[in-house]
């Protein structure tokens, strides 16, 4: 008979007391249990946890263990498996290593970010800017962007940063439709997911659509690269991207030799409409910060006087100023037979140099930024190092050079 049941007919007189009565164990209500305090001649009572509530409590532990280690698992095969683009020796443009590089920067360190596309990280050389001023700034570029993508990478580079002037590089102005998914991917994926991260993403207009899940968890959508695994996948997936030093500058010592034909026409050109949509966000966004905008281009292969008069137009219309230095291609000192990489027209790092250093002593000397060599050390020695870098670079360009031509012979 079950003890409460008892504990009732004890009451009634129809059985005799326990000399244990107080001790009363209610099934019904298992969360109290009365116990007599035998060696005082009173009673006390006390709670106890009732053992279907530690089990639940088992139940809910092991399930919040089991979705860490999920979490854990699913963070280490995507950092594993996701399609990178570094290098740790330096010879591409690393587009992995660059946010890494950035996000070890002490914060508000950097005074001038310039963002754009390929252009931008071939054409501008950072860590010269800093040799030649003191000037700290950061090269943001990605193959093929458009604006959209332009826009999620300055509103990621402004949470650890706070520059004071922001370099907008005009060639993706140039683009008529969205960018390739692949490319998108590899412009994206190093930024933060958010929600508006996401919204962005899903406005494109792909043939066939949108796979935002793909762009929420890239796991699943490089999950078939087991086969393609090697030694630096998994130094990004345990220790993170390769250190690199040249504040996401792409020096190459290759030469292509072009034509450069700036006012060659350029029938039914209109650029793709969410190119304008996310400028305005850009301008806004700078407004927002305090940050001063600049419009500029990069000499290249592929802009011309079409392209230049409507991105002026633009930004007059916001008050931006525009500096298309593709009109100071002499000026510059800018040799087509020796200081492109391709057929496109990007800079060498021939070109780059030549750019860079002009743009530094024009322009930028006249932002009044402070100098801060010898102040940042860690900038100083990363100097030194990509100098190091550099200099191996360019030997190894040209034994390359060498082992090309003799194998035409």
């Amino acid at each position: 008979m079950p003890c409460s049941a008892a504990c009732v007919l004890q009451e009634m007189g129809l059985i005799p007391h326990s000399p244990f009565r107080n001790i009363l164990i209610r099934y019904e209500y298992p969360e109290r249990v009365a116990v007599p305090a035998l060696m005082f001649g009173r009673k006390a009572s006390m709670k106890l946890t009732a053992p279907r509530k530690i089990g639940a409590l088992k139940i809910v532990a092991s399930g919040v263990c089991l979705l860490a280690l999920f979490v854990l698992v699913f963070a280490f095969c995507q950092n594993l498996l996701l399609s990178k683009v570094e290098s740790k020796d330096f010879r591409v443009n690393a587009q992995t290593s660059y946010w890494h590089e950035y996000r070890s920067l002490e914060k508000n360190t950097v005074d001038v970010l310039y963002v754009g596309s390929s252009i931008v990280y071939c054409g501008v050389d950072p860590q010269l800017v800093y040799e030649q001023t003191g000037i700290t700034s950061y090269a943001f570029g990605a193959g093929s962007v458009r604006y959209d993508q332009v826009y999620l990478a300055l509103k990621e580079a402004l949470k650890t940063q706070d520059p004071k002037y922001v370099m907008l590089e005009a060639s993706a102005f140039r683009y008529q439709g969205p960018n390739e998914e692949p490319k998108y991917h590899r412009a994206v994926d190093e930024i933060s997911l958010s929600l508006e991260k996401l919204q962005v993403i899903a406005e494109n207009d792909w043939e066939g659509g949108v796979d935002i899940v793909n762009f929420a968890f890239p796991l699943l959508r490089y999950h078939d690269r087991w086969d393609q695994v090697d030694a630096d996948d998994f130094h990004y997936a345990l220790f993170g991207a390769y250190q690199t030093y040249q504040r996401g500058h792409a020096p190459a010592y290759n030469v292509t030799p072009i034509a450069i034909d700036f006012y060659k026409e350029k029938e039914n050109w209109a650029s793709y409409p969410r190119n304008y949509t996310y400028m305005d966000k850009i301008v806004q966004l700078c407004q927002d910060e305090g940050i001063e905008l600049i419009i500029f281009k990069v000499p290249s292969r592929n802009w011309n006087y079409v392209q230049s008069a409507a991105m002026q137009e633009y930004a007059d219309s916001k008050g931006v100023r525009f500096i298309d230095y593709t009109h100071d291609y002499d000026a510059i000192g800018l040799d087509e037979n020796t200081d492109f990489v391709d057929a496109i027209g990007h800079l060498n790092q021939y070109g780059s140099e030549k750019f860079t250093s002009y743009m530094t002593q024009g322009l930028l000397s006249t932002f009044g930024l402070p100098d801060h060599r010898g102040e940042y050390t860690r900038w100083d020695d990363d100097l030194e190092a990509y100098k190091e870098v550099k200099a191996s670079w360019k030997e190894h360009a040209a034994e390359m050079a060498v082992e090309d031509a003799e194998g035409q012979d």
